[in-house]
């Protein structure tokens, strides 16, 4: 056994960028209880309608061409979610990003037809 050398596999990277998403991803958890994709791949459907979205001019978009998942959030988190998830990590906010959007309502609560947003500061989390 003295003779055997250790085998060990190479240290992974540590980059603030993929700690920016890994935040992102919890804030979605927590607001919504599940996770808003499974891979961060092409072939995970939920994680492609999230990235197609992303690419799109975002002037030019409206409330049907945002997923399905992410219609339940106001404007300004989908700012917030829209710089911590940026596919491409050189786009990536710092977590910091994240104070500019901690007094603003980050769901929208339905009434009716009509979405309204919830009171100042307060969260209100909906069922999927």
């Amino acid at each position: 056994l003295d003779n055997q050398k250790e085998v060990t596999a190479a240290p992974l990277s540590v980059e603030p960028s993929l700690d920016t998403w890994a935040f992102g991803v919890v804030i979605f958890c927590i607001l919504t209880g599940y996770f808003p994709w499974e891979r961060c791949m092409g072939s995970d459907s939920f994680y492609q309608e999230f990235a197609d979205w992303c690419a799109m001019e975002k002037e030019a978009y409206a409330e049907e061409d945002i997923p399905p998942l992410w219609r339940r959030f106001t404007p300004e988190a989908l700012e917030m979610f829209l710089k911590l998830l940026a596919p491409d990590s050189i786009k990536r906010s710092t977590v910091g990003a994240v104070k500019a959007y901690m007094e603003i309502d980050w769901l929208k609560k339905e009434n009716g037809n009509q979405l309204q947003r919830t009171g100042q500061g307060k969260i209100h989390s909906t069922g999927r």
